[in-house]
C-alpha cells in the first residue's frame, strides 16, 4: 500500500488550493452583501441602499481575497 505523500503531489496542487480559498472568500462575501442588498430592496424598501450594496459587493469580494495574502 502506497503512502499518501507518494500519491499526492502537494506542490503541484498548492495553487489550486489557493484559488479555491480565494473563490470561497469572494463568494461568501458577495453572498452576504447580496443578502443585505435584497433586504434593503424588499423589506426596508430602500432602493438606493440596495443598489449601492449590489455595486459594492464585487469590490468588497475582491478586497476580501486580498486580505491575508502573503506579500511577494
Amino acid at each position: 500500500m502506497a503512502k499518501t505523500k507518494d500519491i499526492m503531489d502537494y506542490a503541484a496542487h498548492e495553487q489550486t488550493f489557493a484559488f479555491f480559498i480565494a473563490m470561497l472568500k469572494f463568494s461568501i462575501t458577495a453572498m452576504v452583501i447580496g443578502a443585505a442588498a435584497l433586504y434593503a430592496f424588499i423589506i426596508a424598501g430602500n432602493f438606493w441602499l440596495g443598489l449601492f450594496l449590489l455595486v459594492v459587493s464585487v469590490p468588497a469580494g475582491i478586497g476580501a481575497n486580498m486580505l491575508g495574502k502573503p506579500k511577494k
